[in-house]
């Protein structure tokens, strides 16, 4: 920032700090309709630092708290702009800072609900103003799109009121959306019939390595004996492989996992009994699937592992 330019906005700072200019300034400037729901006489400086921080620092916008007629507060936000030219952008800065003063509101009066903000732009350019004031404008010939996504309510997918025959027909997308409505199970065998056929999808594609995602988040969900039911029906039923990497996350429980987490006698250790089942599992499988000649790449497609630990166990065996 140049002399010149922290002049000008020492100035401003300066001058509407003072509270008689301020109430003048906003008494000309803010509409009759909007200055009749406020209470001006509760008008009070706001400290811009407390929503800026960590922001460049920056002398040229004030903001006013004051309180509505209904005794809810509300702000009056005034930036200044005395560039050479104007700030096409502006409109995205403005909301960008009144975002983070709806923000600090809520945090320091513990609440939920946004405050009513009025922001004003204070141009004092070398020429007049021709950019967009309408946050809408910038989008050209998408405006009326762009407006209509903005202001209709967001979409909503609710897991919970999804039929689980639509998870079905949603093929991929409802599998992920099934698994994530049945986070908990409470029946085993019901879960794993309506699954069963959503499973079989992800073998379409396995280049994109899908079943390791979705069965290492699966039994992530399950309770211990949950996880080995789930194991034996997956050998039972399942075939390619989802089955074997059912089986290989499967066996990885039941090697550690359950004893440990047993031990532990808690949930974090559970998990931390699982988890470590699991690896030294896969470890073992991919010692023994190198002994028997396999290449590496096979032995990390069948084990998820990464290719460097698959290579230190080659290595251990050449030993």
């Amino acid at each position: 920032m140049n002399a010149i330019s922290q002049k000008h906005d020492h100035f401003f700072f300066s001058a509407m700090g003072n509270p008689k200019l301020a109430l003048s300034f906003f008494k000309t400037h803010v509409p009759a309709k909007i200055l009749s729901k406020c209470d001006l006489s509760t008008l009070k400086m706001f400290d811009t630092k407390l929503i800026r921080s960590d922001l460049k620092k920056r002398e040229l916008d004030v903001i006013y708290k004051m309180q509505l007629r209904d005794g809810k507060e509300a702000y009056f936000y005034v930036l200044c702009e005395h560039q050479s030219n104007y700030d096409k952008t502006m409109i995205l800065r403005l909301r960008e800072y009144m975002y983070l003063l709806i923000n600090k509101h809520m945090e320091l009066n513990n609440t939920s609900k946004p405050p009513i903000i009025f922001p004003m732009v204070l141009y004092a350019g070398s020429t007049r103003w021709h950019g967009p004031r309408n946050f809408f404008k910038l989008y050209d010939e998408h405006e009326e799109l762009a407006k209509e996504i903005a202001m209709s309510p967001f979409h909503l997918i609710d897991v919970q009121s999804m039929d689980d025959d639509d998870f079905k027909k949603q093929e991929l997308a409802g599998l992920m959306s099934f698994l994530m409505k049945y986070k908990k199970v409470k029946d085993m065998h019901d879960y794993f019939q309506k699954l069963k056929p959503m499973l079989k999808i992800v073998e379409i594609d396995e280049s994109s390595n899908l079943s390791k995602v979705v069965l290492t988040y699966l039994y992530d969900n399950l309770e211990t004996e949950q996880a080995q039911e789930f194991t034996k029906m997956a050998q039972e039923q399942l075939s390619g492989e989802v089955r074997q990497k059912a089986m290989t996350l499967g066996e990885g429980i039941r090697l550690m996992g359950v004893e440990e987490g047993r031990q532990e006698g808690r949930q974090e250790g559970l998990q931390k009994g699982l988890q470590k089942g699991r690896i030294k599992a896969l470890h073992e499988v991919a010692h023994n699937l190198l002994r028997l000649g396999r290449g590496i790449d096979e032995v990390v497609a069948v084990t998820n592992l990464s290719r460097n630990e698959v290579m230190d166990i080659q290595l251990e065996l050449s030993k």
